[in-house]
Formats: C-alpha cells, structure tokens, sequence
C-alpha cells in the first residue's frame, strides 16, 4: 500500500480509538525535521525563440533647400610643365618683413606650393637684402640679413607660409629674420629662386623685387652687370647646380659679407668675376699662385685655366645695365685689384706684391685724381686701350664685286673696291699693309686652295685701278682639273708703325667654274654668332675673321703637318684642321676624352724643333656645347648631312733622319706613315664625342665604301634623333 494511504488508515484508528478515551492529556515534544532529499539533474535547455519580423519604412521626409556653391576644384591634371615666379609686393612692418609671390607654370596657371593640388612641389627660397648708397645717391653694395655660421650671406630659412586666397597661387612669407634694426629709407631687395619638378624634369624660376620700407618707389637701384651680358657666352649663367641664374640674384649675398672660409678668398661678385674671367692671366696666377674658390661639400674649383675670350681691356662686354659706366667713373681698391691683384695699397707692402705706383691709401676717395674717365695721368679708358683693342678701331672694308675668266686654262681677274674709315681708298697710292686673296674649291666641298698675295712682302699677279675701282688678275690659270663652283675671298689690314693692326671681315665671292648656275657653299655658322662670345673673331694676326673664309683653308684634306713638333727619332699623329673637327674640338675642350693639340706660330725650327704647341684641352667653354645653334645656322648641325661632304683625313708622320747626322735634334725628313679618312658625319660627331667606344660604333656602322648609316638612329623622328640628344634643359 503506498505510504500517503497508510498514513491515512492510521490517522483513522486513532480517531476512533480517542472517541472512547477521556479528555486529551498534555501537548508532546515536536518531532526532529527530517534531512534534505538529494537535488535532481536539471533539464535540457528550451530553444531560442524566433526574431520578430521588420518594421515597415516610413515615408521619406522632404527635400531642402540647396546650400551654398563650394570653391572650384582644384585637380592636378590641369597644369602642365615649367615654373614662372612673381614677386608682387613686400613690407617690413614691426620688426618683420613679409614678401607676397605668385607661382605659375608657362601657361600662366596657378600652382600649388605643396603639389597637392598640381602636379610638382614648389620649392622657394628667400634672400633679403639692403642696399647701401653715396652721398649722391649712386648705390654701393648688398647687405644680407641672414648670414651663416661663416658669417656669408645666405637665405632665410624658418619662416611660415600662408596661402592669399585659394587656388590662385598666390602666397605668402613671413621671413624669419630679424629686421627691426632696418633703415626703412633705403632700398631693399627681395631675392628669391623657386624650383619644381614635372615627370622627372626640373623647372626653375629667378626673381627680385626692389621696394622702400617706408613706402613710395625705390630711386636708387644697382644694375651693373646684367644676366643678358653673361648669356652672350654662358649660353644659360647657371650656379649653385643651376638654380642660381639672375645676376640681380646673385649679387644679394656675393657682397663684401662673403668670405670663403677655406682660401680667405672674397666671393664679392665684382672681384669673384674679374678674377675668373681674367683667369690664367691674373699677375697672381702667372706668379705661381693659383685662383681657388672651395664649394660645396669641399669641391675644388680652379679658375687658373680660365682664358677669356676676347681682350680683358672691354669692360663694356659685361658691363651693362643703367650703372653700367661705374667702372670707369668710380674706381676703387677692390675692384682694380681683383684683376691686378699683385698691386697693393698698403703702407707696407707684403713681400709677394707690388706697390701702387700713386703711394699708399687706405680708402677709396682719391682714386679718380689719377684714375678719371679719359686723360689724367691714367685714365681708366686710356689704361683699358692697347693695339689689341681700341674703342675707335680705324674701319678697313673690302667688297668683291666681280670675279670673271675662272673656267679650266682661264686667268681669273677679281675685281674689288677698298675703304677706310667709311672713305674710298686709292690702294695704288696708299697701299694697305697687307693684301691677299685665297682661291679653293669646289664649293661642294673644298678639297684644294691656294693662295696670291696682292699687296705686302712677295706680292704676285697685276694690280690696277679700274676706274673707281680695282682688278687683280691672278699670276696663274686656273687648273685643267678644276670643276663646279670655287669660291675667291680676300684678307687685308692696315698696320701703320706703332699702331694697331685693322683687319678688314673677309668678303667670300663665288663663281662658276665648269657650273651653269653659280653653286655658293653652304651656309653652316656665321661670324655674328661668334662674336657673341669672341667679340672680334680672328686668327692668324686678325686677318681672317669670317668663318666663311676660314674654310676655304681649313677643309677635309688639310692637317696639321706644317706646324706639328718635328723631333728626330719620333713618330706624331698629326690632326686634321677641318674647321668644323677642330672649332668641335676646341670647343669641346677639357671635357674630350683624348689630347687635343695642335701646332701654332711661330712653326718648328732648328732652333725650337717643338715649334708652338696649343693645348687646346684646357678650354672651359662657358656655354652648354648641347646647343648646337649658338654657332650653327638653322638645322645645319642636324643629319643627314649633303651627300657631296668630304672625309676627314689625318695622318701619321714618321721623322727618318739620322740623329748622328747634326748637332740639333730637328727632323728635316719625314716620311708619312698611314693616311686615315673619316666620313663626314663621323668626323663631325667624333671631334666631340671623341671616345674610342663612339669612334668604333661610327666605324661599325660606315659600310666599307664609305656610306654611313648615322641617320637611321640619329636622323629626324628618330629614338637618338641629334636633336633630341641635344637639347637643353630648360
């Protein structure tokens, strides 16, 4: 029976037993509470309910009004190359000076500083600078705020930027210079430089900006030298690795303040340039000392090798510019003598110096007693005049007008005026100096030339007056073998005693010899480009000037045989004096690969078997030799070059006297040794591009009779096109 019945059963006996029992006794004790039954397992968990459905969206609210036009954008993409600075104000104000610029690429489109929002980063540097003036208001020379720690002068660095507007690529600089000392009356000048590079290529802008702090226009500015002088024979005045190209750039810090630490050498630019330019002919150089400026990171540069171009005397080829006379109005110590800088002022003078002739002085204010402009006992025009140069040249002119009877067998007549100084000039009565006329063709290519002296020592051939003219008849027919067009040119000067010699530019005349139309050479230089550089181009004494005469000698089958050294027991490489191998050459310099000499007068002799030898491999051409047209006409330096060009030749010459036979070591005999011909394109790149791997690709690539395939790479539109190859930097 179960338990719960069991107790229920118990319950009812004792019920029924009670009811015959008497009244209830005493409460009992409470029972003991029985111990805890054994917890049991828990149950297994219930699933996870179900999540509830979404929402429906409501309905979109309504469209508000448009807000306000944002700026233009501003996108990389629409730049293109190049770099214009423009310095368009700046103040000084409370101790700090501010400049406001404006940067652009070529087109005129603004750019950003930061090449975040144009393509290329513009880096901009800043030099502030005041400018000293006279009593009379002449200026002085540049003080630079910011000096370095050799105390140069040197650009601002630490300053803050800000941007003027947006997008417009205007800025500004907050300078951190101190300048609340600055004299707020005289001129300042803002210089700065910018560069920025665009797919690898580098841009780079030069400015300045003259202004009085105080306000107004600035009256007194300095303008000695202008970069357009340089230009005429740097071909682009670079510095610093190119980003220094503006003369009123760089005179900003080369002033009085700059010293070269390692040499004590001043970097004013007056006595810096004078000293350059006049090179390997400073009083110092030629007594041992060389002239030495150290640059960055301790380059050497040497500037003893330095020859100039034309006569150190014409201070006019770089002095330009509204102060451009200063040099002969306001002399001074420094600058007479960084060029004659063995000449010294002091009262004592050192032991490796001269004195100055007019005593000693420790300032500059009596300079113009001796040294006026003209007169005096040493004017400075008068002192800057010798044979080799004079400001008033006496003017000689020959002019070819006719040249008749030059076919085969023919005795040619030349007919000729002569003037001087703007007047006809009776030669019968008053010779000139010197008279020659030089005869060479063909005009396709000179391959032969002579020539007949008209006027002067060994004259030949008849000379007459022609009415108000002239007419020379040669002393010889022409050749049986001459053919096509020849060209007759004249050389003459005028050389009183004690005077200098006036040259006259050599006329070219061409005529036909076996032609039907006359046949000109082709034009490939011309003197005027020269004389950018050379001022006066001449050679051989002056008398020949013009390049176009020069040729008619210096051709494909001349070399250098006659003036070459002739020592007994040697064998000499003689180079050819083809005027384009060897202007190339000479030009090319110290940077060609192999020695590049050449025999000058007087010629060898027994006295002096070396002869004159000129190195030309110590040349420092100031110009970038990439460009070809400084010199060449149009495309004349491009390929393929006209088919009738001839090959250079050169030779080698070997001495076969006796040495036991004289007392002198002059060879009298020399006998040639090998005979070489380079095709013309070959010659005309070799003589720059002088290496032996260049030389061999050229003669790889010239087939064996003599065609050359230069064009196929180096031609127009080609990948090496010469013109590519050549151009410059920008």
């Amino acid at each position: 029976m179960p338990t719960i019945d069991r107790l229920l059963a118990a319950l009812f006996l004792f019920s029924l037993a009670a009811a015959c029992e008497g009244p209830p006794g005493p409460r009992g004790l409470e029972g003991l509470e029985g111990a805890n039954g054994t917890a049991g397992d828990p149950g297994d968990p219930g699933a996870d309910g179900r999540d509830g459905r979404d929402g429906v969206d409501g309905q979109d609210g309504t469209i508000g009004d448009p807000g306000p036009a944002g700026p233009d954008g501003r996108s990389p993409y629409l730049t293109g190359p190049g770099l214009v600075m423009n310095l368009l104000d700046a103040t000084i104000a409370d101790g700090v000076a501010t400049v406001t610029f404006e940067i652009t690429d070529d087109e005129g489109i603004p750019l950003d500083r930061s090449g975040l929002y144009t393509e290329g980063s513009v880096e901009t540097h800043f030099v502030l600078a005041w400018l000293g003036e006279t009593i009379d208001g002449e200026p002085l020379q540049y003080t630079s705020y910011v000096t370095n720690d050799d105390g140069q002068a040197d650009e601002d660095e630490g300053g803050v930027y800000s941007e003027v507007g947006v997008g417009d690529g205007v800025y500004e600089y907050e300078l951190a210079a101190d300048v609340s000392g600055a004299d707020l009356d005289v001129t300042h000048t803002v210089a700065a430089w910018a560069t920025r590079e665009v797919e690898g290529v580098e841009y780079v802008a030069n400015a300045t900006y003259d202004f009085l702090p105080s306000g107004g226009e600035p009256t007194v500015t300095r303008e000695v030298v202008q970069t357009e002088s340089c230009n005429a024979c740097h071909d682009r005045l670079e510095a610093h690795g190119g980003s220094r190209r503006d003369v009123a750039l760089c005179i900003t810090c080369h002033n009085p303040q700059s010293v070269d630490p390692d040499t004590g050498n001043t970097v004013d630019f007056k006595v810096m340039i004078h000293k350059i330019h006049r090179g390997d002919e400073l009083p110092s150089v030629e007594a041992g000392t060389p002239y030495q400026i150290i640059g960055y990171r301790g380059s050497v540069h040497d500037y003893s090798t330095v020859a100039f171009p034309q006569p150190i005397e014409r201070c006019e080829s770089c002095h330009t510019g509204a102060q451009a006379d200063l040099w002969k109005t306001r002399p001074t110590r420094d600058a007479c003598t960084s060029c004659h800088d063995r000449t010294s002022f002091a009262e004592v003078v050192p032991a490796d110096m001269e004195a100055h002739p007019g005593g000693w002085f420790d300032d500059d204010d009596n300079c113009d007693v001796c040294h006026r402009e003209e007169g005096g006992i040493a004017g400075l025009v008068d002192v800057h005049t010798t044979l080799d140069y004079s400001r008033d040249p006496t003017e000689v002119v020959l002019t070819i007008l006719d040249v008749t009877e030059t076919a085969p067998g023919h005795v040619p007549q030349v007919s000729f005026d002569v003037e001087v100084d703007g007047a006809a000039r009776d030669i019968i009565a008053s010779p000139l100096t010197s008279l020659r006329l030089t005869v060479a063709g063909p005009t396709t290519d000179y391959a032969t030339y002579w020539q007949h002296t008209i006027q002067g020592g060994g004259a030949t051939g008849t000379l007459v007056a022609d009415g108000d003219h002239f007419r020379y008849t040669l002393p010889a027919a022409m050749p049986a073998g001459a053919a096509g067009s020849y060209a007759f040119g004249l050389e003459g000067y005028l050389q009183p005693a004690g005077a200098a010699r006036a040259s006259a530019v050599n006329p070219v005349f061409y005529a036909a010899v076996t032609d039907a139309d006359v046949v000109p050479r082709r034009d490939v230089v011309e003197r005027e480009r020269c004389n950018t550089c050379h001022y006066s181009l001449g050679a051989h004494g002056g008398q020949r000037n013009n390049p176009m005469y020069c040729v008619m000698c210096h051709n494909s089958t001349n070399t250098n045989d006659e003036r070459i050294a002739r020592f007994e027991g040697s064998e000499v490489d003689v180079h050819s004096v083809e005027l384009k191998s060897m202007v190339h050459s000479i030009h090319r310099g110290e940077d060609l690969l192999a020695e590049y000499v050449l025999g000058g007068f007087p010629a060898p002799s027994a006295a002096n078997p070396a002869g004159t030898p000129i190195d030309f491999g110590e040349v420092r051409y100031p110009g970038d030799l990439r460009n070809c047209s400084t010199c060449h006409l149009e495309d004349s330096w491009t390929l393929p070059l006209p088919a009738e060009r001839a090959s250079r030749r050169t030779e080698v010459l070997l001495c076969m006297d006796d040495p036991a036979a004289d007392a002198d070591s002059y060879c009298s005999v020399r006998t040639q040794v090998s005979e070489s011909l380079l095709p013309p394109e070959s010659a005309a790149c070799t003589s720059c591009h002088d290496g032996d791997d260049t030389r061999a690709h050229a003669e790889v690539m010239t087939a064996d009779d003599g065609t050359e395939s230069c064009g196929t790479c180096h031609g127009p539109g080609t990948e090496f096109d010469v013109d590519l190859m050549h151009a410059q930097e920008p």
